[in-house]
């Protein structure tokens, strides 16, 4: 299975895509076949494109799971940092690519390169996008309180302090976070750098 999912990760768009456009070819040649009515058809469609995303998304998640795990168990950010090059040189679908991104810059802070890792935060459009889950963008505005307030850019580090918040209220990113908060920077420092 590590593998299976290594290779939908590396290449995700193509799988996605190229799963689609197969489904979308089988409905068409059903409906011809059996007559169906299109409003049938339609649903199936979207049933399908639902199922294939979900399927390249858990594929997505369960490697990345499997990569935060060689931070947790070896604590050491490098080997983390080089496997997430990696990942980010992969055909990635753009909600997978944010998560690869704020993990990237966690693991540059974690090295001790805060500036880079703030760099990289500010390349990811994540914050201006409607569609981003609330967890993601929780997960980006701590880590970016955390860093900003090691930058010593307190206004900015209190600013994005109160978005996490707000952000990691919502329900869905509250079980979001409590499953996956031992990849985050941990809230707990951003919490006692934004009190001090």
């Amino acid at each position: 299975m590590d593998s299976f999912c290594r290779w939908v990760a590396k290449h995700q768009k193509t799988v996605y895509y190229g799963l689609a456009l197969l489904l979308g070819v089988l409905i068409a040649v059903l409906m011809l076949y059996f007559d169906l009515p299109a409003l049938l058809g339609f649903a199936l469609g979207i049933t399908g494109v639902y199922a294939i995303a979900f399927s390249v998304a858990f594929c997505c998640g369960r490697f990345q799971e499997q990569t935060r795990k060689i931070m947790t168990e070896q604590c050491d950010p490098y080997p983390f940092l080089n496997e997430l090059r990696t990942q980010l040189s992969y055909d990635n679908l753009p909600f997978h690519n944010a998560a690869l991104r704020i993990n990237f810059a966690a693991a540059l802070h974690n090295t001790g390169s805060t500036q880079a890792a703030l760099d990289v935060m500010r390349q990811i459009p994540l914050a201006q996008k409607k569609s981003a889950s609330p967890a993601l963008k929780a997960i980006y505005c701590n880590n970016l309180a955390t860093y900003l307030q090691v930058l010593e850019d307190s206004p900015a580090a209190e600013d994005a302090y109160r978005q996490f918040r707000a952000l990691a209220a919502e329900k869905k990113a509250d079980k979001y976070l409590k499953k996956y908060s031992p990849s985050l920077v941990p809230m707990a420092e951003a919490e006692q750098l934004y009190r001090q």
